[in-house]
């Protein structure tokens, strides 16, 4: 049987569109389909969620143009944390503002503790960040004054005020004062979070 010009062109069209087709319901597969309509950051290689929009404009919501990449908490600038899907100029500055007062975080769950970054956000964040080691800029306790404690979010004036005055009488009495020797105006779950800022 020979077939007409006409129809070998709607043959060859029509056996694009059934491969196409295919192929489109091999790459979007339902669970990716219902990570992208929650809003969850997508993180296979083979499935980075840097397409406009899978399938089709009513099957599935159009995911923002920003690309996730790994960045170490304390180096990164505020531009790059923007690149982060949920992460816009505000929570970007909140971030910075944040390590800032702290000297730098020790852990990503510190995150928590701003009060625009929800938990379900630090959580999705958890696999990009990572915070190197030493990266915490710590306070020397024989001499950090009480205006730079009462900027710290773990201290505050009125522990400032009370670490300065056991400094003072101990060492007038010549003893050592010492990391230990703060540990009195915190109680203990305080103490785990502010002894990693003093040396």
């Amino acid at each position: 049987m020979r077939y007409s010009k006409n129809q070998i062109i709607w043959l060859t069209v029509l056996s694009v569109l059934v491969v196409g087709s295919v192929a489109v319901k091999a790459i979007a597969k339902p669970e990716w389909r219902e990570r992208v309509m929650s809003g969850e950051a997508v993180t296979d290689d083979t499935l980075f969620a840097k397409v406009d929009t899978i399938v089709s404009k009513d099957s599935v919501r159009r995911w923002p143009r920003k690309e996730c990449f790994m960045f170490e908490l304390n180096g990164v600038t505020k531009d790059e944390l923007m690149k982060f899907p949920g992460i816009a100029e505000g929570r970007a500055n909140a971030i910075v503002w944040y390590r800032d007062k702290l000297g730098g975080y020790y852990d990503t769950e510190q995150l928590k503790e701003i009060e625009c970054m929800p938990d379900s956000l630090v959580d999705k964040m958890k696999q990009w960040v990572w915070v190197a080691e030493d990266s915490v800029e710590r306070m020397d306790v024989m001499s950090v004054s009480v205006g730079r404690m009462k900027w710290h979010p773990y201290i505050g004036f009125e522990r400032g005020r009370k670490i300065d005055s056991v400094r003072w009488v101990t060492k007038k009495k010549g003893e050592e004062f010492t990391v230990e020797s703060c540990k009195f105006a915190f109680s203990s779950d305080e103490w785990e979070k502010v002894r990693r800022y003093l040396k």
